[in-house]
């Protein structure tokens, strides 16, 4: 993801889509030289957070800047993601293993011995 400007004039058009100069090519922010430059140039040092005014008028963030924003507003929980990412919630990996060791067949002497223990299962 690079941080190229996002156009944001909600209502009118071209809100939220990438800002470009005359050739097309989407802008960045560059803090260092306090200028606009092609997003696509190899040595430029982009602000990663920063909200601007083009030289039409318009504001623009940076992707960073949006994303950010988006993520601070609400909380990261499973359950609150679940139906916008259409991933079901669910427990992590970590709690499903301990939950699965926890109720182990293996003898106690080999919980923590892993794959190569030849106790062999045993029945509580």
């Amino acid at each position: 993801m690079r941080p190229w400007l996002v156009v944001q004039t909600p209502g009118m058009p071209g809100d939220g889509l990438f800002a470009r100069d005359g050739d097309g090519n989407p802008l960045i922010w560059d803090p260092l030289d306090q200028r606009f430059a092609n997003g696509h140039l190899p040595d430029i040092a982009p602000a990663l957070l920063a909200t601007v005014d083009l030289p039409d008028g318009r504001r623009a963030k940076t992707v960073f800047s949006l994303v950010s924003e988006r993520l601070s507003r609400r909380p990261l929980r499973a359950g609150a993601v679940a139906a916008e990412c259409g991933v079901a919630a669910r427990r992590s990996t970590a709690s499903r293993w301990k939950w699965r060791r926890s109720r182990s067949t293996r003898p106690s002497s080999c919980r923590s011995a892993g794959p190569t223990c030849t106790a062999g299962p045993t029945t509580r």
